[in-house]
């Protein structure tokens, strides 16, 4: 197992831990799920009336929008540098 999957036993995790497991800030977490790109599902356990009801992310969802955002390095360094 890597990692990743062993600090995060559930496939569910708050923005804050999806954050982390996609290494990137809370706050672009937050734009990704306003903006649709990321599904976000409400906790079952959170109040539905409250304004600040707990999101949770899927991080199978996650890897995919990293799979499909991912550009290569090689592909970078040719564009930048040329052909190596």
């Amino acid at each position: 197992m890597d990692g990743k999957s062993e600090r995060y036993g559930s496939p569910w995790l708050t923005q804050s831990e999806a954050a982390s497991y996609a290494r990137i800030g809370k706050e672009r977490i937050a734009q990704l799920i306003a903006t649709g790109r990321l599904r976000a599902y409400w906790s079952p356990g959170s109040d539905p009336r409250s304004p600040n009801r707990a999101k949770l992310v899927n991080k199978a969802d996650i890897d995919e929008l990293l799979r499909a955002d991912a550009v290569e390095v090689r592909e970078v360094s040719r564009a930048l540098f040329g052909a190596a």
